[in-house]
Order: structure tokens, then C-alpha cells, then sequence
């Protein structure tokens, strides 16, 4: 007899043991034996010591089947990817972010489940920071699990090692918000296994989606995986499951993709699974439990999709150790996106996003992205007067072409969906049963319809609330929250109204409060209305009057000596009056204002606009915006938008400080070029800024009629072009810092000669850490006539360039406040030299200058002659580490 293994290709994708016979004394272990017997043709399956003969080709040809079977499911689940609009044509595949993701708290987990948060808009505007591909989703998991038990177990004990790689190395979790594209990547990893471009040696792969499970009924592990992944394949016999399991139960090349288990209809997978046996009827909770702590297919791949609270939740031993999430699309699968959903129109479409920074930031989810486009799209086209010119427009164009769809206009009251949404939010709940439609008296009729899509014909939009079965969400959380502010603004008692008013500081109503202010806008409510057959209510405009107060208020509380860290706050109340698109709004709120606003933290396009929407209702005001350090401009066209809006009003900008966190790039450079009227502080310390760009800082410079304070261009790329381009503008600055750049002594011969030129003093020059050397210290002791206080700590001189320095300090009439010759060595000769000069200088720092006694000796001295020279005069010497 031959016993045929995995590699024979006689045993036609049959997996069977490597021995001829197995005892099966545990039922926590029972598989079947297969062997052929190649003399009569028949497979012999050993189950508990018994012997069942099955003719050969019934069962080669069964699981032949049941694979192709698995195939067709896979490629129809892999083509199955609905995009939320009728076109004549499939959407283009695009590019989704994926990163490795730590484990989070609860608390944190929470925030993150609801819709575009500040921190959501931030990593919209972000660099993508996709660091992982579909293609190394596995070899990740691999890593992570070598590194894992090398530090578990010595280097001796390689089976613990190589059994803790098998069972940690080769499952995944991806997580991701709602709408964010889990179940398109769970389907682009089955395609990619399809293709061989991922796991080719694969021979069964399972697509099972959580929520068509049956978590009550009872089946065995392979009833179980052919019902659930959807596959045509019913021949179940105890002998014929008995054989698939021997072909897979311990087979690498297995691979099960589970989409959704945030839908999972049970609690049974937070708590662990008690053993079970694979071949009898077991409840069907238990062997996914079992399959997900690989007690059962512990040598398969998988791939599970959920939302993160979920996972959160999962018992320990259920969880992969591998974790990423889908941070949605990048710029240019934005791009792509639109070309292929608004064809010719997408210029115009495009140029509408590039004006709504807010509505732009929906785009980096997919769904959104796909609805927002065509919503603006269909807009332009048409001759309806509805502007949309805010997120909540945008949602109630597409909420109006839903509701007036026929399944939901004659089966749906939406107030009672306006409610369940409230329910939901205000317990924090995005998971849905039947028992809460009850709860807010939806039937079983108009819950069935919600979860329909309904297509509005005129513009071909496919819209879908809710999504599920016997668990249920909203399609996106954005839905449930608009939906919330609307029962919120309509529906909601005006005494319970007072009570929550409150609320809308907090950040987990984030979205709530910006959809309320934006229902107050004049042409949202009248589409609102009629929408819900409203009639205009008193209560109503009281709570406009309640929520304008409010934003007064908020404004008014931060006072004119307000810090940046309270930035937030002030770009939060200017985006409700933006939300709203009413100017009146706006300027009542403009006077509550701090006089002077300084940025700080991240700054985003939708601030910029939201913030000069309101300064700009109300000229004349004196209104002054500073840049603080810290501030972080997304994207880099951000701060550009600033300034040029600001160049437009009579708004101030006295500080401007991009130092280190903003990139200053050539068009950023190019716009403070055109705004530098008012600007008195320039501060771009590490920004990155070339010689290109102080070109046009330098043109900028040279138009103002009066002395910037502060230039401060240290630690950037700066070489001799820009010390010309600076040379030009050296009587419009008071005090200038070029440490750190890439200057030479020919540079700063030209900025030499362009002070010496000046005709006031300037206040301070700082040319520290640049290797200007004895040659460039010649050069400046031509120019100290002209600079109050003089740094060149580190600059590679010797006792030569000292001496020039020196030189042109004794021949002042005037003295300088200060000058640092630190971290230059100091000897004997170079120490003569300064001392003939302290009569000139009030300040001298000479720290790390490795100066011996004879040195500080003549310092000493140069000390002794300026006290008696001058008596009511005393320098200040600074000496470390002698």
C-alpha cells in the first residue's frame, strides 16, 4: 500500500497523513485517517478505530468539486464590490492606506468610532502614512511572531518556536471606521489569492462574511464552512465531511477571509470557546471561536475585517496579534476616483472641493468619497438653486434624493429614523437590534426598506441608510449623526433641547453640533422640510437663537489675552457659523472675538476657512492673527490660503513663526512674499526654506516701507545665492539669524558688505554653527560698526579671525551689547586680542573655548582696564568650562 501526501499530484489535492495508520482516543483531536490503497482503488477513512470504503474517484471528484465551488464563490465575493452609484461602466481599483495599528484603549476606541473628528480631518490632510501593502499583510504577521517568541522562548527550544509562529504568524486583523473600504480590501486580498499574486500556493479559500452566520444552529466545521462561505456544495456525509477535513484541517494552504465581524450576530466570541469535535453537529459560536483561537485549521491563513471596538472586545485568545487599519484614500486615488465618476465635469468638481476643505475630507473615505463627488456632480449639472456649500448640504442633497425614493416614501416615517439615530448616539451605541427599531416604533416593513438601496433615477445616486441583518448599522456614522441633529433641531422637546445645549463643546458631539448649525442654514431647512412636512415652529427658532448665544459665549469666555492652546476652541464656534452660511450670524459673532488670535497646533483648510469667513463679515475691526511655534499647516497649500486671504482684509499679522513644524516650501515662500506688509516677526528656523524661496522673501523685504523685528532663517539650506538675495534687503531688518546654514566666508562677505552699508545699526546678527572661517571673521570685522550684538559661536575660527573681529571692536565709537565667540578656541594670543577690545563690549561669551590660565589671565586683565576706565560700567563675562 501507498499512502499518497499533499505533493503527489495523484492525490488530486487530497491532503492526507504521512502515516499509514492514527489512534483517536481524544474527541478533542478526532480527525479521520485517509489512505489509498493502490492495488483495489479505494480510500480507506479511519475514524475511532472503524474503517469506511469509499470508491476513489467519488471522493477525488467530491473535493474537486467543492475547490471549484470555493473558487466561483471567491470570484463572485471578489466582484461583488458595490459602489453607491449606477454607472455604465466598473469603477478602476484604487490604492487603500493600510498601517500597522497598536492596540488602543476603550476610551480612545470610542472617539474613533464616530465620523471625522479634528483627528480624523488631520490624517486626511496628512502625508498618507500607509507603511503596509495587500502583498505583505502575512509576512508582517510572520515577523511579528518570530520576534515574539524568540523573546519567549532560548534559541534550544525551536518546536515552541516554530509552534508559536504557526499559530500567531499567520492571522490578521484589519481595522477601520465605518465606510473606510474593509469589505472592498477583504475582497482585494481574495482576488489578489486568485491571482497568485498572494499565498500561490493556496488550494481552498473561504470567503465567509460574519453576519450570514447562524451563530445558533449546530453544524460540523466543514457543514460550516461550505454553508457560510456561500458555496453550492451540499454532499454531506459523515464519510465525505470526514475527508475534506483530513484535506484540511491541518493545511498551510488554506485561506479563510472573514469579512465583518463587527456585524457578528453574538456575544459568544468575548468569552473563550470550550474545545469541541470538528466532525460532530456543534453549535456554530463555538467553532468560530475555535477557528479564530486556532484550536481548529491551525496551519490556515486568515484575514478578519471589523470595526476596532469589536476587537476590543474579543477574548484574548481570539485575537490575532497582528493588527492593521485602513486609513482610507490617498490624494490620488481621490483623483482617480473622480475622473472615473464625474468624467468631463470633474475639473469643475474638483475646483469645488479644492473651495470646500470640509466637504473634501469626507472624500478620504471611500463610500463618501464616491457619494460627495457624484452629489456635486449632479448639482452642477442641474438648474436647482440648492447650493451646496457645506458637509451637511452635501448629506441632505443626497438625504433628499433617498427620501423621496419609492420604497421609502411609501413604507418609512424618516422622523422615527431621526429618532433611532438619536437613541444611538446618545448612548453610544452603532450596532442595532431589532429590539432598538422598536423601541423608537419602526416597523418590521420600513426597517426591511431602510435596509434596501433605493437609486434615484434623475441622477442615478444608489443611497443606503442602514446596513445588516439581524445586527444592523448606518451604511455611515455620518448618517446616524445628521440624522440625530436633525431630530435634534425638529423633534426634540424644547426643555430637553436646554438641557443637552451644552453638549455641543464636548468632542464626541462634534459632528452633531456642526450638522445642527448647519440645518439653520436658510436653504438646507427649506429642502429639510420638506423632507419631514414641517411646519415652521417658534421652538424651532428659539433653539437657533440658544445655539447662536452659545458660540457668542464660547468666543467671549477666551477673553483678548487667550493662549494658543485654546486655539481649537475659536476654530471651532467660527466653523458652526460657516456650517450655517449666514453672514449676519457671522459678523454678531465677529465682535466676541478675540482682538488678537494666535494659532497654535494643527491648522487645517477647513479652519482657514471657516475663521475668515467670520473676520472677513465685519471690516475695520483691528483684528491681528499670529502664527505661534508649534503650528502645523496641512497641506501645504494651507498657509498659502491664509495669507492670502489675509492680504485681501485689513487683518494684521505680527508674528509669523513656522519654526519647525510647517515645511516652507518655494510657494509657500512666494505667498509671504506677497503678505509681508504687516508681518513683524518672521520666524522659519529647520523650515526648509532654499535659496529659491528667500529670493522671494527678499523681493517681499525690500517693498515694505518699515523694519521687520525679526528674520530668522537658522537651520535651513541657505548657501552664498540666498546670502545675495539677502544682501538686497539688509536695511529692512532689524535682526537677522542665519545659524546653521550652509553660508561660506564668500556668502557672508557679501552680507558683510551689504551691513557695513547700513545706515542704522542693526540689533542682531547671529551667524553661529556655519563654517565661515578666519577669512569670513575678516569680512565682519568690517561690518561690527554696524551690529549691536554679534554671535558666531562655532564658526571654525582661530586666533587669526579673532583678531580681526577684535580689531574692528576697538576701533568703535560705540560699544556693542554683546558678542559670543563661544566654542571657537581661545589661546594666549586671540584672549590678548579680545581683551583689547572689552572697552567696546558690555557682554562677552566666551563658554567651551578651551581656554588655559595664561588666557583667562589677559581676560582678567581686559576686565581690570574696562572697570577702571569706565567705573559705573561693569562686563558681564561669561566663562565655562575653562
Amino acid at each position: 500500500m501507498k499512502v499518497y501526501t499533499a505533493a503527489d499530484p495523484e492525490s488530486a489535492n487530497i491532503c492526507v497523513s504521512d502515516k499509514q495508520t492514527k489512534q483517536h482516543t481524544s474527541p478533542e483531536t478526532i480527525a479521520p485517517n485517509v489512505t489509498l490503497n493502490t492495488e483495489s482503488g479505494d480510500v480507506h477513512i479511519h475514524v475511532q478505530g472503524g474503517t469506511t470504503t469509499v470508491p476513489l474517484v467519488n471522493t477525488c471528484r467530491e473535493v474537486s468539486i467543492l475547490q471549484q465551488n470555493l473558487k466561483t464563490r471567491a470570484e463572485e465575493a471578489a466582484g461583488e464590490i458595490q459602489i453607491p452609484i449606477q454607472l455604465d461602466k466598473a469603477i478602476k481599483a484604487v490604492r487603500l492606506q493600510i498601517t500597522t495599528e497598536s492596540r488602543k484603549s476603550l476610551e480612545t476606541l470610542d472617539q474613533e468610532d464616530h465620523f471625522i473628528r479634528r483627528d480624523e480631518f488631520r490624517s486626511v490632510f496628512d502625508t498618507p502614512e500607509g507603511n503596509t501593502t495587500i502583498g505583505m499583510l502575512f509576512s508582517v504577521a510572520e515577523t511579528n511572531a518570530k520576534k515574539e517568541a524568540k523573546k519567549l522562548y532560548r534559541a534550544t527550544e525551536l518546536e515552541k518556536i516554530l509552534r508559536h509562529m504557526d499559530k500567531y504568524g499567520r492571522s490578521v486583523m484589519i481595522t477601520g471606521q465605518a465606510g473606510i473600504g474593509k469589505t472592498v480590501l477583504s475582497k482585494m486580498i481574495t482576488n489578489e489569492i486568485l491571482q497568485h499574486k498572494l499565498l500561490p500556493n493556496t488550494k481552498f479559500i473561504f470567503y465567509i462574511r460574519f453576519r450570514d452566520i447562524d451563530f445558533d444552529c449546530k453544524k460540523n466545521i466543514v457543514q460550516f464552512l461550505v454553508t457560510f462561505g456561500g458555496c453550492s456544495w451540499k454532499k454531506h456525509t459523515e464519510e465525505s465531511d470526514g475527508v475534506i477535513w483530513e484535506a484540511i484541517h491541518d493545511n498551510p494552504d488554506v485561506v479563510l477571509v472573514l469579512d465583518g465581524l463587527d456585524e457578528a450576530a453574538t456575544t459568544a466570541l468575548t468569552k473563550p470557546a470550550p474545545k469541541c469535535n470538528p466532525l460532530e453537529p456543534t453549535r456554530v459560536a463555538v467553532l468560530t471561536g475555535n477557528i479564530l483561537n486556532r484550536n481548529l485549521l491551525p496551519r490556515c491563513r486568515m484575514a478578519i475585517t471589523s470595526r476596532p471596538r469589536q476587537v476590543h472586545e474579543l477574548d484574548t485568545s481570539n485575537k490575532p496579534r497582528t493588527e492593521f487599519k485602513v486609513i482610507g484614500l490617498e490624494a490620488s486615488a481621490k483623483r482617480d476616483l473622480g475622473e472615473q465618476i464625474c468624467g468631463a465635469d470633474w475639473p469643475l468638481v474638483e475646483a469645488y472641493l479644492e473651495q470646500h476643505p470640509d466637504v473634501y475630507a469626507m472624500c478620504y473615505v471611500p463610500v463618501m468619497c464616491i457619494v460627495t463627488m457624484h452629489c456635486i456632480k449632479s448639482q452642477i449639472r442641474s438648474n436647482d438653486d440648492f447650493k451646496l456649500d457645506n458637509v451637511t448640504s452635501v448629506l441632505v442633497f443626497a438625504l433628499d434624493k433617498y427620501a423621496r425614493s419609492e420604497h421609502i416614501r411609501t413604507s418609512c416615517d424618516l422622523s422615527k429614523l431621526c429618532l433611532f439615530a438619536w437613541n444611538g448616539f446618545s448612548k453610544q451605541k452603532i450596532m442595532f437590534t431589532e429590539k432598538d427599531f422598536q423601541d423608537a416604533d419602526i416597523s418590521k416593513e420600513a426597517n426591511e426598506a431602510y435596509l434596501t438601496t433605493s437609486i434615484d433615477i434623475s441622477t442615478d445616486l444608489k443611497t443606503k441608510l442602514m446596513d445588516g441583518d439581524k445586527i444592523s448599522c448606518f451604511s455611515h456614522l455620518i448618517w446616524q449623526e445628521l440624522l440625530a441633529a436633525i431630530h435634534i433641531m425638529y423633534f426634540m422637546s424644547f426643555d430637553t433641547f436646554q438641557e443637552k445645549l451644552r453638549f455641543l463643546l464636548d468632542s464626541r458631539w462634534e459632528v452633531v453640533a456642526r450638522s445642527m448649525y448647519g440645518i439653520t442654514s436658510t436653504e438646507t431647512k427649506k429642502y429639510l422640510d420638506k423632507i419631514f412636512a414641517c411646519q415652521d415652529r417658534g421652538e424651532y427658532q428659539e433653539k437657533v437663537r440658544l445655539m447662536k448665544k452659545l458660540a457668542q459665549d464660547a468666543a467671549k469666555e477666551l477673553g483678548d489675552d487667550f493662549d494658543g492652546d485654546e486655539t481649537e476652541r475659536i476654530l471651532q464656534v467660527c466653523t458652526w457659523a460657516r456650517e450655517s452660511n449666514n453672514t449676519q450670524f457671522a459678523a454678531d459673532l465677529r465682535p466676541h472675538l478675540p482682538t488678537k488670535i494666535n494659532l497654535s497646533g494643527d491648522v487645517l483648510p477647513g479652519d482657514i476657512s471657516s475663521l475668515m469667513y467670520v473676520l472677513k463679515s465685519v471690516e475695520g475691526a483691528g483684528q491681528v492673527i499670529n502664527v505661534g511655534s508649534g503650528t502645523r499647516f496641512k497641506p501645504d497649500n494651507c498657509l498659502p490660503n491664509l495669507l492670502n486671504e489675509i492680504s485681501q482684509t485689513d487683518i494684521k499679522m505680527e508674528i509669523l513663526n513656522l519654526s519647525p513644524q510647517t515645511a516652507v516650501t518655494d510657494i509657500v515662500a512666494e505667498s509671504i512674499q506677497g503678505n509681508f506688509k504687516n508681518i513683524q516677526k518672521l520666524i522659519l528656523g529647520q523650515s526648509g526654506i532654499t535659496d529659491i524661496g528667500l529670493g522671494f522673501l527678499s523681493a517681499g523685504l525690500c517693498q515694505r516701507q518699515q523694519q521687520i523685528d525679526e528674520l530668522d532663517l537658522s537651520g535651513n539650506p541657505i548657501q552664498n545665492v540666498g546670502a545675495t538675495h539677502l544682501a538686497h534687503c539688509l536695511s529692512k531688518v532689524k535682526s537677522l539669524n542665519i545659524s546653521k546654514c550652509q553660508v561660506t566666508d564668500i556668502g557672508l562677505e557679501t552680507i558683510s558688505d551689504g551691513i557695513s552699508r547700513l545706515t542704522t545699526r542693526m540689533e542682531n546678527f547671529n551667524i553661529s554653527h556655519t563654517a565661515i572661517g578666519d577669512l569670513g571673521a575678516k569680512g565682519l570685522s568690517q561690518c561690527v560698526k554696524n551690529i549691536r550684538s554679534l554671535s558666531v559661536e562655532k564658526c571654525e575660527i582661530t586666533d587669526v579671525g579673532i583678531e580681526y573681529i577684535s580689531q574692528g571692536i576697538h576701533e568703535l565709537a560705540t560699544s556693542m551689547e554683546e558678542v559670543k565667540f563661544a566654542k571657537n578656541p581661545i589661546n594666549v594670543r586671540s584672549a590678548i586680542a579680545i581683551a583689547s577690545c572689552l572697552h567696546n563690549i558690555d557682554n562677552l561669551h566666551v563658554r567651551s573655548c578651551r581656554i588655559n590660565d595664561l588666557a583667562a589671565e589677559q581676560l582678567a586683565k581686559g576686565v581690570e582696564r574696562r572697570t577702571t576706565k569706565v567705573g559705573n560700567i561693569f562686563i558681564r563675562l561669561f566663562v565655562y568650562s575653562l
